[in-house]
């Protein structure tokens, strides 16, 4: 092998060493800075006979048409939402669900299949993709911190509404935080209730 192989073999080893502490999050980048990420559901507390559940999917970083069930979690009111320690979180997929209280209760969070159990209900399809993992900007960019908050605004069919109430982004230059304030949207036959009345 000659000096030119070695070169190149070493740079290669080099960027793949590099890239993995960027992409997996272990180690900021130089000249780079984490960015929080607080997102949370403000109005848990409003429906007592309903368990909202925190569920994360962890990709295989290799082959992201590999996944698995990393953890599930109920979720209270107010709670900072997280990844539940996934080691790859970059590359996680995190979804909220619904389910009655007393079936939650009886059958038990590790024994619920949130995919395919009928008793469950998936968040509604055009809701915005929560992401309560923090990220990387470079330095020349001041954000520093979000705060986000989403709120239940009901059921619909045999789905989860919710909305993205407020956001809130913070920054290390001193300028203002700024805000931005979103109001309950209009869904017909969207219902306060986990079950359709009878």
């Amino acid at each position: 092998m000659n000096t030119r192989q070695i070169n190149t073999i070493s740079i290669a080893l080099f960027l793949f060493s590099t890239i993995s502490q960027i992409v997996y999050g272990d180690i900021v980048p130089p000249n780079y800075h984490n960015v929080t990420r607080n997102v949370k559901i403000s109005n848990v507390d409003e429906f007592p006979a309903v368990a909202f559940v925190g569920y994360v999917i962890q990709f295989d970083p290799q082959d992201r048409s590999r996944y698995y069930r990393y953890g599930a979690y109920e979720i209270k009111s107010g709670q900072t939402l997280h990844m539940n320690n996934a080691p790859y979180s970059l590359f996680g997929k995190f979804i909220v669900y619904a389910v009655e209280r007393s079936y939650f209760e009886g059958k038990g969070i590790d024994n619920i299949d949130f995919d395919s159990d009928p008793n469950v209900l998936t968040l509604a399809k055009d809701t915005e993709i929560i992401r309560p993992q923090g990220y990387y900007l470079t330095n020349e960019n001041p954000l520093i911190e979000e705060e986000v908050t989403y709120t239940i605004a009901g059921f619909i069919d045999k789905r989860l509404v919710l909305y993205k109430s407020k956001h809130v982004w913070k920054y290390n230059d001193g300028r203002t935080d700024k805000l931005e304030t979103f109001e309950k949207p209009e869904i017909p036959g969207l219902r306060p209730t986990f079950k359709k009345p009878s």
